[in-house]
């Protein structure tokens, strides 16, 4: 059995988007406009000065950690062309012992009985569900947590939810 994010971006409808570089051109042209007026105006203040220094400098570290989120981060994210939108994680934890519940639910794509059962704060079984902003469409699977690894029980269900 695959774990889920690898399932997921096996299936055709599925794509890897990253997210968009926008915030760092706009630290960028910050950092830049104000390093062009501290460079351009001669007869500042001391005090203002020292204000574009600092917004430049400012604006050049955030670059520097927005970049670094960009290129090292998980900046990838789940995209389905099928529903034009993204799949977004959710986690819920549940007991040992609502392995047969849980699985007979996700199986019949009921959600009322999914819901009904008892979740707990501390994982011995984690539902990851990816879905999409209206929530039309689950893809689920059931990973048991031993230690700090999960291990998937269960191949990929996906629900179709009619609404």
């Amino acid at each position: 059995m695959q774990n889920i994010k690898q399932s997921i971006y096996s299936r055709p409808e599925i794509r890897h988007c990253i997210k968009p570089l926008w915030t760092a051109w706009v630290l960028v042209a910050i950092g830049a406009v104000s390093a062009l007026i501290y460079l351009s105006v001669d007869g500042l203040s001391p005090n203002v000065a020292s204000l574009f220094v600092y917004t430049a400098g400012l604006g050049a570290c955030s670059l520097l950690f927005v970049l670094c989120f960009y290129l090292f981060g998980d900046s990838r994210f789940p995209y389905s062309t099928k529903l034009r939108s993204r799949l977004e994680p959710t986690y819920a934890y549940y007991d040992e012992s609502s392995l047969q519940p849980l699985t007979d639910a996700l199986a019949q794509c009921d959600e009322a009985a999914l819901g009904a059962i008892k979740r707990i704060s501390a994982p011995g079984l984690v539902l990851v569900r990816y879905s999409d902003t209206p929530e039309r469409v689950y893809y689920s699977q059931i990973l048991r947590r031993e230690g700090k690894k999960l291990t998937p029980l269960t191949d990929i269900y996906i629900n179709e939810i009619q609404k």
